[in-house]
């Protein structure tokens, strides 16, 4: 059954010919290989992009990861019809099956490290560099391309925006407890 599904959900070249919003719409939602590493998205979105997206704001943080998801998806489109036009290819590969949440997820870390201090930039942005480029040179698929496209679009989207508007100053939690503790005292 979740083979069924993911394959309605997919980016694939046969399905955004027929209906391009819907299929990246849809394809934003499914975790490839039926949901293995589940626990890890969900970390990664409850901790690293949820803190990038107090600090963009909504609106930014959903053009970024939006722009990673479909742009990304579109250049591997491309690098796929390249690949079976060219004979590089089976035709077979125009049915493959591509789902997006990682592509939201590695543009959505992109711009979370472009908001790091110091250090934790520095450990950040090779965590990230080794999870994208290790598998671009040594698997060479072209799902890990996309990965990789996702990612630069994340950072080129996110400086982008930073360029418009700077990020919002939030409180931290210490300072969020203080005030609601100074509230509930003049209560």
């Amino acid at each position: 059954m979740i083979n069924i599904l993911t394959n309605h959900a997919s980016t694939s070249i046969a399905r955004v010919s027929d209906r391009p919003i819907s299929v990246f719409f849809d394809s934003a939602f499914w975790v490839a290989d039926n949901g293995a590493g589940l626990i890890i998205y969900v970390a990664i979105f409850w901790t690293i992009i949820a803190w990038a997206e107090r600090k963009y704001g909504s609106p930014r943080i959903i053009v970024i990861t939006l722009s990673g998801h479909i742009l990304a998806s579109i250049a591997t489109i491309f690098i796929e019809l390249w690949a079976i036009n060219s004979g590089h290819a089976p035709s077979s590969l125009a049915k493959a099956t591509d789902v997006g949440v990682s592509y939201i997820m590695v543009a959505g870390c992109a711009a979370a490290i472009l908001l790091m201090k110091k250090w934790f930039f520095t450990i950040s942005i090779i965590a990230l560099g080794l999870f994208i480029l290790l598998p671009v040179l040594f698997e060479h698929s072209i799902w890990d391309m996309g990965h990789l496209f996702a990612t630069l679009i994340g950072f080129i989207s996110a400086s982008l925006l930073l360029k418009l508007s700077s990020i919002r100053r939030v409180s931290s939690p210490h300072e969020l407890l203080e005030n609601c503790r100074s509230e509930l005292a003049n209560l």
